[in-house]
């Protein structure tokens, strides 16, 4: 059941499973990119219409995990009002900006688009999952430990020297 379920998660993360009654496959080109925090990454897709009519495509929704900031203001801008039967559209769908590191090195989210037969329709026609694998810089750089233990010695040494002076040693 499990290897279903992984199957199942795999088909839709890809874009191969649209939603119920819906005749649009939408897929990413990089489901999972890599990022050097602070990094912007751009999310390409592919929109294809397998109905035999003419498919509006009239919103987005797009989420995911706390932390990074997403953008779909993207597809407002490149992709068309619609699609007709076998049409394809490929393009910048979202954007996502991950300015510090916030505690995870992944993080997920999802993009839909909304639309249908008409121009004010806004039923799901399809749903794709992404993440974005988060690469923070926090290791210390080893200079300023090797500093910060040199003058810890330093100050223990200087302390129990002057604790000597004092005995008169």
């Amino acid at each position: 059941m499990l290897i279903i379920l992984r199957i199942l998660f795999t088909l839709s993360t890809i874009g191969l499973i649209p939603t119920a009654g819906a005749a649009v496959l939408l897929s990413l080109l990089d489901q999972s990119p890599q990022c050097n925090v602070p990094c912007s990454l751009d999310y390409y897709g592919v929109i294809t219409n397998t109905n035999s009519t003419r498919i509006y495509l009239n919103g987005t929704e797009l989420g995911g995990s706390p932390g990074p900031v997403y953008d779909d203001s993207a597809f407002y801008v490149n992709a068309p009002f619609y699609l007709d039967p076998g049409d394809t559209f490929q393009g910048l769908l979202f954007q996502a900006a991950v300015a510090a590191p916030f505690g995870q090195p992944l993080a997920s989210g999802q993009f839909a688009v909304f639309g249908g037969s008409g121009e004010f329709d806004f039923d799901e026609l399809a749903r794709v999952y992404f993440s974005i694998n988060i690469n923070s810089n926090d290791v210390p750089e080893p200079a300023p430990i090797a500093g910060t233990a040199a003058a810890l010695i330093f100050f223990l040494c200087a302390k129990n020297r002057s604790r000597l002076h004092r005995r008169g040693e």
